[in-house]
């Protein structure tokens, strides 16, 4: 059987409304059942599920919609693959156990080169080209044998020393290069990627290495460097959930660090449900997978304990919109708590010297937008007036917008009280400034983009994200009609894409607005999975659009009009009769 076959039959077996009100309470007609949107808040139902044809779809501001696998995909923030798997199981189709599958081949292949440059790495490690490496390591309380059991080596500082090794061993070479160990450098030669660095493996939770971060000992070249995304890897996922998953499950409770030293040394004092998000800040792909741990489970703490630097509290407070969004996305509510270190200590230097203080302060972890109001209110000089007021509305738009409504006045009282403003006052600032904020921005396209920044359309960004992240995709993204994106930054990206000026002309606003989408973590999928999400995005981008001029049609009873309505309907209707029957 084919894999669309297989896809077919998987859907086939199992009935989307099923799937989906396991998420979502539906309503209303059973033919096309309605409910609230579960990928954003909204009080009118907007949300449409067509069990008939296996489609969903939203009609509020996501306007997004499709199968059975991209819903769960959405919900659930994992990849293309990893959906297939789950409602395969659920349907009862066997498609993952065959030896015929491509996918699953090349997957174990790069476990098994991984695992051989694993063996490799330790080896150097413990000869005679690792005498400064371990006194580097001892330095740090790591001695050899914990090292090795930590899954730590070295990557010798020559170009082809893993490669020739892994040649000597007869690995598969095009698994060195797809799990990332070998790369070609800028002369059009492969070498070794990780060189003159202390590897750490990085396991998935079924203890198999996906992947190496290679950590500097001597001051030479950025402090980290880690494998590229790959099938297996995604810096998206956490370090040290081979060993922390079974604890996180028995303790309902998840401690989230920076650095990997930070894991090694919590782990080997005991505290064993710690990882850490090998970044500064949590992203919302792991807090879709925090979601997924803790589903049934109401009384589970996510605890954020980043370094309290300067430098981690700036980057802990610039990155919480998406955690602070998901703690009360009314779907997820992860109970997310910070904890803060004293001393500008990071968790490693406070675990080995001072155990207790370290507990001390996961037990004293603060809600998260506790956290984040406080170290606003504490980053900033409040006594200039125009900071303190700068302060209230940044607060308070993320009240206003991420923020339950049951919640909300609780938030206020706490900041009026941080500030010292009065509740009301504070509010009408707020107030002020949403509608300032709302307002229509000049037609100038470099003011435009200045101001609308913040006004993204989710459909259009990951529409752009996915086709600049994709460069073989090009033809699948080109010839969208620019009246189709809303957001004037959105239409300018995709202008200079098409035009292949990626460096938008010099335009700073957009050279920094095009950086962000494509360094945005995406779900992973083959070509034929993002070939589908460009032609999704496009398709619900012209119904929107048309949606849009069909309000602007004049409700006048003449021919003219009647046959403007008539075309836009007929193509909505369209529209959906080819999506449906795709």
């Amino acid at each position: 059987m084919s894999f669309e076959q297989n896809t077919k039959e998987i859907k086939d077996r199992l009935n989307i409304r099923e799937l989906i009100e396991e998420y979502v309470d539906l309503e209303g007609n059973p033919a096309q059942p309605k409910g609230k949107c579960p990928f954003h808040e909204e009080n009118t139902p907007s949300f449409i599920v067509y069990p008939e044809q296996g489609r969903w779809h939203c009609f509020g501001s996501c306007s997004i919609g499709g199968d059975h696998f991209d819903f769960l995909i959405k919900k659930e923030g994992i990849t293309f693959p990893e959906a297939i798997a789950q409602l395969a199981k659920r349907a009862r189709v066997d498609i993952f156990t065959k030896k015929t599958s491509i996918d699953e081949n090349n997957n174990e292949s790069l476990f098994t080169v991984n695992e051989m440059a694993a063996v490799y790495f330790r080896q150097q490690l413990v000869s005679s080209s690792g005498l400064e490496a371990t006194k580097y390591l001892e330095d740090r309380g790591i001695d050899t044998e914990m090292a090795l059991r930590r899954g730590i080596g070295l990557t010798p500082n020559g170009m082809d020393s893993l490669s020739g090794y892994l040649k000597n061993k007869k690995a598969d070479p095009a698994a060195s290069r797809d799990a990332g160990l070998i790369v070609k450098n800028k002369n059009g030669d492969w070498r070794d990627f990780f060189r003159n660095r202390i590897s750490i493996e990085i396991r998935n939770e079924e203890d198999k290495i996906i992947g190496f971060a290679g950590r500097t000992f001597n001051d030479i070249g950025p402090k980290y460097v880690n494998t590229q995304d790959t099938e297996i890897f995604s810096k998206s996922g956490f370090y040290g959930i081979n060993w922390a998953i079974d604890h996180i499950k028995e303790k309902s409770a998840i401690i989230v660090v920076e650095g990997y030293m930070d894991v090694i040394t919590a782990h080997e004092n005991g505290f064993n449900n710690v990882v850490a998000c090998m970044g500064t800040s949590i992203t919302t792909n792991q807090l879709n997978y925090l979601a997924r741990i803790f589903r049934n489970d109401a009384n589970h703490k996510i605890i954020l304990c980043l370094d309290a630097d300067s430098a981690g509290k700036k980057a802990t407070i610039n990155n919480l919109d998406s955690a602070i969004e998901k703690s009360n996305d009314g779907s997820s509510n992860l109970n997310i708590l910070v904890a803060t270190l004293t001393g500008g200590k990071d968790p490693d230097e406070v675990i080995r010297t001072d155990p207790n203080s370290w507990q001390m302060s996961i037990n004293s972890a603060v809600p998260l937008f506790d956290y984040y109001i406080e170290s606003l209110a504490l980053s900033e000089d409040l006594n200039k007036s125009h900071i303190k007021q700068n302060i209230a509305i940044k607060a308070g738009f993320m009240i206003i917008d991420l923020i339950h409504d049951f919640d909300q006045d609780k938030h206020w009282q706490k900041l009026s009280n941080l500030l010292g403003i009065p509740e009301e006052t504070l509010k009408n600032t707020v107030k002020i400034a949403a509608g300032n904020r709302k307002k229509t921005v000049s037609s100038n396209t470099s003011k435009e983009i200045t101001h609308t920044i913040q006004q993204g359309d989710p459909t259009e960004e990951r529409l752009l994200a996915t086709i600049l992240q994709n460069p073989d995709l090009r033809d699948f993204g080109i010839g969208v009609p620019s009246n189709y994106f809303s957001n004037v930054v959105n239409r300018v990206i995709y202008e200079y894409w098409e035009k292949g000026q990626m460096d938008g002309s010099g335009d700073i606003n957009v050279i920094r607005e095009t950086q962000k989408l494509m360094d945005r973590e995406l779900p992973q999928g083959n070509v034929e999975w993002n070939a589908k999400i460009i032609e999704d995005c496009i398709t619900a981008m012209k119904l929107k659009y048309l949606k849009k001029i069909k309000q602007n049609i004049p409700e006048e009873d003449n021919s003219e009009t009647d046959n403007q309505h008539l075309i836009v309907n007929d193509e909505i209707r369209s529209m959906f009769l080819e999506k449906n029957n795709a």
